[in-house]
């Protein structure tokens, strides 16, 4: 009797994880659901969420890398690496639903 209890008890703090953490998830990707349709009404297109983190992606690469800040060369040479490699790559994942 006792370990039935424990066990009721457990799976239901585990069930209450599980409910508690979905909505966490859910009004976290909030903002990233309102920045997709965004991006879908740009390109007039419906975009997926791999295609908006791309975008995301590229355009944090590029703006990080041309920001007014005191960057060593070498920083700076990394950024634009990864400026090129996310716009080919933000580039790839957009042509791929055409």
């Amino acid at each position: 009797m006792n370990n039935e209890m424990t066990f009721n008890l457990h799976q239901m703090a585990g069930n209450r994880a599980q409910e508690l953490m979905k909505k966490c998830v859910e009004k976290m990707s909030t903002p990233l659901r309102w920045l997709r349709g965004y991006y879908s009404d740009m390109t007039g297109r419906r975009l997926t969420m791999r295609q908006t983190w791309s975008l995301i992606e590229a355009q944090t690469a590029f703006f990080l890398g041309i920001m007014p800040a005191d960057y060593a060369l070498a920083v700076r040479v990394v950024l634009l690496g990864w400026s090129i490699v996310a716009i080919r790559k933000c580039a790839a994942f957009l042509s791929d639903s055409e």
